[in-house]
This record gives C-alpha cells, sequence and structure tokens, in this order.
C-alpha cells in the first residue's frame, strides 16, 4: 500500500511506521495484546516487519495541528492470490475527539485502500466488543463467528452508506 497518493486531510495523516515511532508502550499491555497478541515488544513489531514487508505493513496517526501520534496500524496481506488485507490496530487516547480523529482515520484509509482494489476485512476476539462495534459503525459486516473470533468486511458502497462517513465527511463544516 502506498499512502503517498491518499488524499490530503486538514485534520489527520497516517504515515508510514518507522522503528522509533514507539507505539507499543503508549498502550496499555491488555489494550496492545488486542492489536497483536503475538507480539511484545518494539523491537519484535520491527522485526516482524523487516522480515515480511511484503505480507504486513504498518502506519501511524498523527493529528495534523499538533503533530502528535495517536494511533496505529497494521494491515496484513491474507491471501497471495488474492487481493485481501486485514486491517488490525487501535489508538491510545481517550475522548470524543480523538474517537472522531481514529473514525476519519480509519475511514480515509480503507478508503484508500479498496481504491487501490483490495479486499478489506478485520477480525477481532469474541470478547473485543469495542472493536467490533467500531468497526461495525463504519459499515463493517460480520461474515464469520468462532468461538475466539468474529470476522468482518467492508466494500466501498458499505463505507460511504454509514451514518458515520455521512456525518464525518459530508455534512459541512
Amino acid at each position: 500500500i502506498t499512502i503517498d497518493s491518499m488524499m490530503p486531510d486538514s485534520k489527520i495523516r497516517w504515515e508510514r511506521y518507522a522503528d522509533g515511532n514507539g507505539v507499543i508502550d503508549k498502550f496499555s499491555k491488555e489494550d496492545w495484546h488486542k492489536i497483536a497478541s503475538d507480539i511484545d515488544s518494539e523491537e519484535e513489531l520491527r522485526e516482524l516487519l523487516e522480515e515480511f514487508p511484503h505480507k504486513i505493513q504498518a502506519f501511524v496517526l498523527y493529528e495534523n495541528g499538533t503533530n502528535e501520534a495517536i494511533g496505529f496500524i497494521y494491515l496484513l496481506k491474507e491471501r497471495r492470490n488474492y487481493k485481501t488485507l486485514s486491517y488490525h490496530g487501535g489508538g491510545w487516547k481517550r475522548s470524543i475527539k480523538f474517537t472522531y480523529l481514529y473514525l476519519r482515520g480509519t475511514i480515509l484509509m480503507i478508503e484508500h485502500i479498496l481504491s487501490q482494489g483490495y479486499k478489506v476485512q478485520t477480525y477481532c476476539s469474541i470478547e473485543n466488543s469495542k472493536a467490533y462495534k467500531f468497526m461495525q459503525s463504519l459499515g463493517f459486516v460480520k461474515y464469520s463467528i468462532t468461538e475466539s473470533s468474529i470476522r468482518q468486511w467492508i466494500n466501498t458502497k458499505r463505507l460511504r452508506n454509514s451514518l458515520i462517513y455521512k456525518k464525518i465527511f459530508l455534512q459541512k463544516s
């Protein structure tokens, strides 16, 4: 995924994760393990990204006004023969303002991924109702439930028809 061609946004921006961003320590250990349960340190994350650059890409979300890092995602290529990316991430700031910025950033990234011809899905632990509801509010639809996880997918039509998308991008500021 190249983010250079992503539409500029006045409030937030995505930048490729670089060693030294220090994202893991910004989350509680419990919250981080909801995003990446098998990674415990920045060094492990860096090594994973270096070992599988064709399969995993990571990005940091910044608030433009303050240039402060506020969130993190990684995209996992799901199938070798299909253009399917799995979206995972979160933010460490807690307020209505930051929830709005996370929604905005997620919408922009997902819309960008879809525009490049990829299919987008996500999955989370069945206990992670917060992640499930967040993605559902953007138009994600569950397609599989196991004892441990919920899998969801989205397309451009569903994303643009979500109430959140319409509130953020179709109302006059």
